[in-house]
């Protein structure tokens, strides 16, 4: 590639990188909601009120403690589980790509339905 052509290919990307940042920046200045006047600011004034309760809500649950000394105490380590251990099987099938014996057109059990082209 020649150097004029880097040039401009550049230059050309600066201009579209500062258009895209002016675009981006003046637009955000005229998002309703933003301003405190008029139906925005009902919406600021609604936001302002949902982050105060979210606020006050992880203030109440920082100030929760948990006792822990349950999991050290003797009787609950000497708890015993009567649960059978569980059985070992295979996670799916060899080929997923097989179609499935249940599906097959020649089973009688199922209602598959096949097409000719």
């Amino acid at each position: 590639m020649s150097k004029s052509a880097k040039n401009l290919i550049v230059v050309l990307g600066i201009i579209t990188t500062v258009f895209g940042a002016y675009y981006f920046f003046t637009q955000d200045a005229a998002l309703p909601g933003l301003n405190s006047t008029g139906a925005g600011g009902v919406q600021l004034a609604d936001l302002q009120e949902k982050a105060a309760e979210v606020t006050k809500r992880t203030t109440a649950l920082t100030a929760v403690t948990i006792n822990t000394s349950l999991f050290s105490d003797e009787g609950f380590n000497s708890l015993r589980t009567f649960a059978p251990e569980p059985q070992e099987f295979t996670v799916g099938r060899a080929d997923p790509f097989m179609p499935s014996p249940e599906l097959a057109p020649n089973n009688p059990n199922t209602t598959a339905q096949t097409t000719t082209p």
